[in-house]
């Protein structure tokens, strides 16, 4: 055999061995970080599972992947960069991954984990470019994948909802959202173009605002703009506001309404006639009351500010006195 074909099969021989290795995995044989294990174990714990590796020991491969199913493959420091584990007869919550953070490589698919992701997930994890977790009972939203280097992500078959935009990178170049998943939406398209078509939903238009009650284009007072008002002042104005003069009321209106008044006995009124009286009286040593001199079965007011006696008095049918106090 010449010297040439000896280097040919000599090559041959060592690309068909790493070949092999390649396929088969380097097997790991350092120190897994327990604190990273622990977060898979749980998963196994709540699904009622055997661990197929030494608790606190789980690397199996060294590698920034496995290269097959039922492999977790971690850094020559034990830190887990892969994690497969499809079809693992795996159910319970779906757990945060953000303190792996050397995490490359995901898969949980066809699994019955239920419940919805996380939302800080996957916060963190800057190396995370697959996760493959489709034919589970995931509900929810799904997380934010901005800042992860995505490429592959496989989430159909879930029952997953609410909006997609803004939370998958765009170096995302396999993107499988469906079948399944109807909830998931976009509002303004802000997703890759590999995922496919995403329905269109912007959720319902906020309420009309209450109808304002200011007329004239006046803006509505607020409590700190009306100025605060004296008693005195408001008997002032009542004064000015009582009239001359108040027509008979009619037999469906009843008598004028009146503020609410202290009422005293008195038996030195009487009345003949059923036609009001009105008087304003202001100042003066001794207040006069124009019901007395009036003699009325209707309703006499009079409204009294100032001087020694101050205040408003009626005089209706009956003996009655209505006397009510402004200082």
């Amino acid at each position: 055999m010449g010297a040439g074909i000896r280097a040919i099969v000599r090559w041959a021989t060592l690309a068909s061995l790493v070949a092999l290795i390649t396929a088969q995995g380097v097997p790991f044989a350092g120190t897994s970080v327990a604190s990273e294990c622990a977060i898979v174990e749980k998963m196994y714990d709540d699904s009622n599972l055997p661990l197929f590796w030494t608790r606190g020991s789980c690397c199996i491969e060294l590698g920034n992947a496995p290269s097959k199913n039922m492999i977790i493959s971690c850094t020559a420091e034990g830190r887990i960069t892969g994690i497969e584990l499809a079809s693992a007869n795996l159910a319970g919550s779906f757990p945060s991954f953000n303190s792996l953070t050397q995490l490359r490589y995901l898969s949980l698919d066809s699994n019955a984990i239920t419940g919805q992701i996380p939302s800080n997930a996957f916060d963190g994890l800057t190396f995370l470019y697959h996760i493959d977790i489709h034919g589970n009972r995931i509900s929810g939203p799904l997380p934010n994948l901005s800042r992860t280097p995505m490429i592959e992500l496989i989430v159909y078959n879930n029952f997953m909802s609410g909006s997609i935009d803004g939370l998958i990178p765009s170096t995302t170049t396999l993107c499988r959202l469906t079948p399944e998943n109807a909830g998931l939406t976009t509002c303004m398209n802000i997703f890759p173009s590999s995922c496919g078509a995403v329905p269109l939903s912007c959720g319902a238009p906020p309420p009309p605002p209450p109808p304002s009650v200011v007329t004239s284009g006046a803006a509505a007072p607020t409590p700190s703009s009306i100025p605060a008002t004296s008693t005195s002042a408001v008997a002032s104005d009542v004064t000015s506001a009582v009239p001359s003069s108040i027509a008979a009321p009619s037999s469906t209106t009843g008598s004028p309404t009146l503020p609410s008044l202290a009422v005293t006995s008195d038996t030195s009124t009487t009345s003949t006639t059923s036609s009001p009286a009105v008087a304003s009286v202001t100042g003066g040593a001794d207040a006069v009351t124009a019901g007395e001199s009036q003699k009325s079965a209707g309703p006499s007011i009079v409204a009294i500010v100032g001087g020694a006696k101050s205040g408003m008095e009626h005089v209706g049918s009956g003996n009655t006195k209505l006397k009510g106090v402004f200082t």
